[in-house]
């Protein structure tokens, strides 16, 4: 375990993030948010394309709250498509950014270069215009907040 102090002096080193997806910043509270605003259930499978995903175990989804994802690969698509399901629209991508930057900002993150799988949120029914003005949106959102 860190000690406070050893923590401090971490966060206030500056850092870059260089290869991070979007749906993989989403904190707890914000997945939790998500699903409430979204109606769309933790505890329930999610449908990706022609296949039907089991949902993350409770056990995982503790882990994520607290630690980060613990479990195996299969564990991990599980918990990944859930996130991603959670993100239904334009405005779901820009509140994912913006909870991103804020994040990463008070962890002394200086710059990121982020990812989307669009693929992914395209095959879960999000639209290709959806996608594309929640990108658009999420890239003047984050340029704007680096200077």
């Amino acid at each position: 375990m860190i000690n406070s102090d050893l923590r401090s002096k971490l966060i206030s080193l500056p850092k870059f993030d260089p290869h991070v997806h979007l749906e993989g910043t989403i904190s707890f509270k914000t997945l939790e948010y998500l699903s409430n605003k979204n109606l769309v259930p933790l505890d329930s499978p999610t449908k990706f394309n022609s296949l039907s995903v089991a949902a993350p175990s409770p056990e995982n989804l503790l882990a994520y709250s607290s630690l980060g994802f613990i479990g195996s690969f299969y564990e991990f698509i599980s918990l990944y498509l859930k996130i991603s399901n959670c993100i239904k629209g334009a405005e779901d991508i820009v509140f994912v950014a913006e909870s991103y930057a804020r994040e990463a900002r008070a962890e002394g993150v200086l710059g990121a270069e982020i990812y989307v799988t669009p693929s992914t949120l395209l095959s879960l029914g999000m639209s290709q215009q959806e996608l594309t003005k929640g990108l658009l949106e999420s890239q003047a959102l984050l340029a704007s907040k680096v200077s």
